[in-house]
């Protein structure tokens, strides 16, 4: 599964199912269940309020090198719409808008899968409130793509440098950091 299908299927999960340890089923918002996927095969009519999130624009975050394939940092434009119609149907946008950020603060790493969630912006679009309003309201999510698997060996945070033939794990304690870029000196 692709990192932004699974990011999709847990902000959905995390807006639509009910708050352990509130009675009656309390929920983050007041779309209550009816969060959906915008690549759902059916969303139905004339459910409102609700909730449809989607995920836009991809990208290697600005000074992450393009490594051959191996872990990069991305962001990631994740959408969440809410619309309601009828009367008050503008407060209850704004509503929505403030307890989908509130459900976001309380979880910004949607359990593990990303490194943050970030509102950026949101934009109210309608024709008024008794034909229906919608915020659509954009996320930065940042992940890094190709993790090792869980248990597997740490992602590297530092590079070190050596001479052959003084390589590999013996030879450890003889690394130095290369932290301005210089490989080390000869010895």
């Amino acid at each position: 599964m692709h990192p932004r299908t699974a990011i999709r299927h847990a902000l959905v999960a995390h807006l639509g199912q009910p708050v352990p340890g509130i009675a009656p089923p309390g929920y983050r918002t007041a779309a209550k269940e009816n969060v959906f996927s915008k690549r759902s095969a059916s969303l139905p009519a004339g459910v409102l309020p609700l909730l449809i999130v989607s995920t836009d624009e991809d990208k290697r975050e600005a000074g992450d090198p393009a490594n051959g394939g191996g872990p990069l940092r991305r962001q990631l434009t994740v959408m969440v719409e809410g619309s309601a119609a009828g009367e008050g149907a503008g407060n209850a946008v704004d509503a929505l808008s403030l307890e989908v950020e509130d459900a976001v603060f309380a979880d910004p790493t949607l359990g593990g899968l990303l490194e943050s969630l970030r509102w950026e912006k949101t934009v109210i679009e309608g024709d008024g409130e008794d034909a229906g309003l919608t915020a659509r309201m954009t996320f930065s999510a940042v992940y890094h793509s190709h993790l090792p698997p869980e248990g597997g060996p740490p992602l590297p945070t530092r590079v070190y440098g050596s001479w052959e033939p003084n390589v590999g794990s013996p030879h450890l304690p003889d690394y130095r950091e290369m932290s301005d870029g210089r490989p080390p000196e000869v010895v």
